[in-house]
């Protein structure tokens, strides 16, 4: 074969053809792969719970059954306590659209009787009715597409945790697999980065969660002591936005005051001093306790991410906008250091 064969040129050049070649097939088959990437997602989330039952004693599938079991358990509580109570909210939410419905359309009319000259008003009203349109035959195309992807989504819904349990049950000897590819050289550096990558994510999905449980919990229960119907919905609204950092507690706020505001401007007034205060606590005491400066980025770091992913990919964009920028802040960093070496 000739010694040209075992030239780290020709080598590096099979690997790219190779990397090129998988990622290409997997562009492909990208619609196959999500199940295996949310299972990957749900495996590495369950598995730190996974070792804490096996380090009692129970054997490894035991132990990722139990934990399935526990977490279906959680869900049919929280459905069988919560749902029932903010069906009922969302009810009588329902039954405030048509007084604000009402209040829209006086509002229009009062408009129509200002003294605009009549071509700008037509002209507006006709650009209104274009937008509209152009919104609801997207919606419906979107909905249309969703019928569609149903299917799919299903049969992600209902293989997504049984390859998570292979993952789970197998998951020294895939990552064991993983590393037989790499030189033996460059296998500590990997792990080494692994771990800081592992301990960057664990830190920040353990904090970020626990940091919105609590604003939403803290949120819903003062509202309800406040004496605001839609407590529960509020503590919701505020625990998801939440999710979303420095942009979330403002768009939280603004709906939840609304609701507040639906009783009275007075409890309004309250429920909007309630968030302000309750922003105070997450930002000066919750957040700085709990997630301290664990994900390693500058505020105008997250910001830019925050509105970066949001513009690529929405809202899923913006949830996965932190951890995915810390972690290529540590690939960054290893990747520096590597190069100035």
């Amino acid at each position: 074969m000739g010694p040209w064969l075992h030239s780290k040129t020709l080598r590096y050049l099979l690997l790219f053809l190779v990397v090129v070649t998988t990622f290409y097939f997997l562009f492909l088959v990208r619609q196959v792969i999500i199940p295996f990437i949310v299972a990957m997602a749900l495996a590495y989330l369950i598995f730190p719970l996974v070792r804490a039952v096996e380090t009692r004693g129970v054997r490894r599938g035991w132990a990722i059954l139990l934990i399935y079991l526990g977490l279906a358990l959680g869900m049919f509580l929280l459905l069988w306590f919560a749902i029932p109570a903010m069906a009922t909210e969302l009810g009588q939410v329902a039954r405030l659209l048509p007084h604000y419905v009402g209040q829209a359309e006086r509002m229009a009319d009062q408009v129509e009787q200002m003294p605009f000259p009549a071509d700008s008003i037509n002209s507006m009203v006709d650009e209104t009715v274009n937008r509209i349109r152009e919104y609801l035959y997207e919606t419906l195309r979107r909905f249309l597409m969703g019928f569609f992807g149903l299917v799919n989504s299903v049969l992600a819904v209902v293989f997504t945790p049984i390859l998570a349990f292979y993952i789970l049950k197998d998951w020294e000897k895939i990552r064991d697999g993983f590393l037989q590819f790499l030189p033996v050289v460059a296998r500590q550096e990997v792990i080494k980065v692994a771990r800081e990558i592992d301990d960057v994510l664990k830190e920040f999905i353990k904090g970020h969660l626990l940091v919105a449980l609590l604003v939403g919990v803290i949120t819903g229960v003062t509202m309800f002591l406040l004496g605001i119907k839609f407590a529960l919905l509020i503590g919701l609204i505020c625990g998801i936005f939440e999710l979303f950092p420095y942009f979330g507690p403002i768009l939280g706020a603004i709906p939840s005051v609304g609701l507040a505001y639906s009783q009275s401007p007075r409890l309004a007034a309250f429920a909007a001093v309630a968030i302000l205060l309750i922003q105070q606590l997450e930002c000066n005491i919750l957040s700085p306790r709990i997630l301290g400066d664990k994900v390693g980025l500058h505020p105008l770091i997250i910001v830019f991410a925050l509105l970066a992913g949001g513009k690529l990919y929405g809202v899923w964009g913006m949830l996965l906008a932190v951890p995915v920028a810390a972690v290529a802040r540590v690939l960054g960093v290893f990747l520096f250091y590597k190069l100035v070496e």
